[in-house]
């Protein structure tokens, strides 16, 4: 997620850090898919513009990456948060679908 931030100082902190910790990043990525994908939608679902966009720049950059293959374990996790009672929790979701959307091809 850091790698997504509105400031390009974190955005270069973290991709520094990122690439000398993480040496397969596909593998690591959904290994933490759960985790990463819980925190996403709290940012995504957030009142703060800037966790909303975090959470969106993430999200279309897991989507580029993993490609077709993470969709599958995506969309049952946000057809589930769809049936929140929670409307920000929705909201988040409805977000997240839109960004998915934007980062995929026709065919996915």
């Amino acid at each position: 997620m850091g790698r997504s931030d509105t400031q390009l100082v974190v955005r270069q902190a973290s991709l520094h850090v990122w690439k000398i910790v993480v040496s397969n990043t596909p593998r690591t990525l959904r290994e933490i898919l759960p985790t990463l994908f819980g925190l996403l939608l709290g940012f995504l679902a957030s009142t703060c513009a800037d966790k909303r966009t975090i959470a969106a720049r993430t999200l279309g950059d897991l989507v580029r990456k993993l490609g077709e293959k993470i969709l599958p374990e995506i969309i049952p996790i946000l057809e589930e948060g769809l049936r929140s009672e929670k409307s920000d929790k929705r909201q988040g979701v409805c977000i997240g679908l839109s960004e998915i959307m934007k980062s995929t091809s026709r065919d996915a």
